[in-house]
């Protein structure tokens, strides 16, 4: 099963650019490494997170936990 999952800053400003994105990518595929969980797709977009993973995730974890 896949999820698709987005994340947005307050107030969608445009934040994430520049290091920021780029320690973001870093932490998101570090964090899915340790939770065993493949990442499809990911945008980080300067007002928001687009995540595509296609793993077991649901008998694992909450979603909203995460």
């Amino acid at each position: 099963m896949a999820y698709y999952l987005i994340w947005c800053p307050k107030y969608r400003m445009k934040v994430l650019t520049g290091t920021i994105a780029k320690d973001l990518r870093e932490l998101l595929k570090l964090k899915a490494k340790q939770l065993d969980i493949e990442i499809e797709d990911m945008k980080v977009m300067p007002d928001h997170v687009r995540l595509c993973e296609n793993s077991y995730l649901h008998e694992k974890y909450v979603i909203s936990a995460l």
